[in-house]
């Protein structure tokens, strides 16, 4: 096996599809073989909360049972504070673990778990199936009736919140340079957009109305 994996702990800016392209081929390059194998694992969190970084925290106690280390690929969401300070403590003494963590904005973690991360930015895919630009070009309504389409595929289990995410980082990467007072409605909905307790529609027409 290559010794390319010099850090214990990575985070893939970019979409979840393409963060698993670029952990892949750090698999390939390390020639790690993770078809089929006991400590290769993969966690999707739309929320990341304290009992899952617990969780974490259990596994990586136990050793590795076929592979040098455990490999841990994490696709985050959004994450609460309690579960970075559990992070935190994990990634401060790293053992026979390495994690990779995949999530679209670096925004989401406190900066003291920041530093503990080698970043990588996942490469843009040029056939982007998010609608910024052409929300931004259509009148009050349309924008009004695409929130309500896109509110209706989540309430049906189609997309998540993670889709009208990427709606809001692609209205951001638009609106970036041109109009700081609507970029601010933009960050203002990104902040709370994964929460389940706050209110996704209004989030959105308030973004629909505002930009």
């Amino acid at each position: 096996m290559k010794n390319v994996l010099s850090h214990h702990a990575y985070l893939i800016i970019g979409e979840k599809e393409s963060g698993v392209e670029v952990v892949s081929n750090i698999f390939k390059e390390a020639e790690i073989e993770t078809t089929q194998s006991p400590d290769v694992f993969v966690f999707d969190y739309e929320r990341m909360y304290l009992e899952d970084a617990q969780a974490l925290v259990a596994m990586e106690n136990k050793s590795p049972v076929s592979l040098d280390f455990k490999y841990i690929t994490l696709h985050i969401g959004s994450i609460v504070w309690e579960a970075q300070n559990a992070l935190l403590k994990l990634f401060e003494d790293p053992g026979r673990t390495k994690f990779f963590i995949v999530s679209e904005s670096k925004s989401l973690f406190l900066p003291t778990l920041l530093s503990r991360f080698e970043i990588i930015e996942a490469p843009k895919k040029e056939n982007t199936k998010r609608n910024g630009k052409k929300f931004l070009d259509a009148s009050i309504a349309e924008r009004l009736k695409m929130t309500s389409s896109l509110l209706e595929e989540i309430s049906e289990g189609k997309k998540s919140r993670r889709d009208a995410r990427a709606l809001l980082l692609d209205l951001r990467t638009s609106l970036k340079g041109i109009d700081p007072k609507k970029q601010s409605s933009v960050l203002y909905a990104l902040k709370y957009a994964s929460d389940t307790s706050s209110s996704l529609k209004l989030l959105l027409e308030s973004v629909a109305l505002s930009v």
